[in-house]
């Protein structure tokens, strides 16, 4: 992996908190940890650089599940899903972040979470990357 990805990434953290170990996230205040996830996630879901992207799903792997399923819903609309014609793109990264065939960790619960989220978006292309993703959470 590129070092140069991974250290702006790291650094990235280090300027919300010196301490943003994404597997210590739940430790933080709680809008310093939901900054951290933020940072995370617009890495994973808005890049589309491979080595980003990889990042990011490592980092979500290490966060705790219950934190995170309790977090994504107050993070997720700050920053994915507000360009309509990226909203397809950015569902099919955060669905292999947390339970897709990419995902580092199966995170069931955020993944439900993101499925029930997804609903309330509109277009064709979410629909059926909906019901793709949806099709991997049935077949487990």
């Amino acid at each position: 992996m590129d070092t140069t990805y991974k250290e702006a990434f790291q650094n990235r953290l280090r300027h919300i908190a010196p301490e943003a170990d994404p597997s210590a996230l739940h430790l933080l205040p709680a809008d310093i940890g939901r900054a951290a996830l933020r940072e995370i996630l617009e890495t994973g879901c808005l890049s589309q650089n491979v080595a980003n992207i990889q990042l990011a799903r490592q980092a979500v792997a290490l966060i705790d599940p219950d934190w995170l399923t309790a977090a994504l819903p107050q993070v997720v609309p700050q920053c994915l899903f507000q360009d309509p014609d990226w909203q397809e793109w950015e569902l099919r990264r955060l669905s292999e972040m947390l339970q897709g065939p990419c995902a580092v960790r199966q995170l069931p619960a955020a993944f439900r979470w993101l499925t029930g989220y997804a609903k309330t978006l509109r277009g064709p292309e979410v629909d059926e990357a909906l019901r793709e993703i949806s099709g991997e959470l049935e077949h487990e």
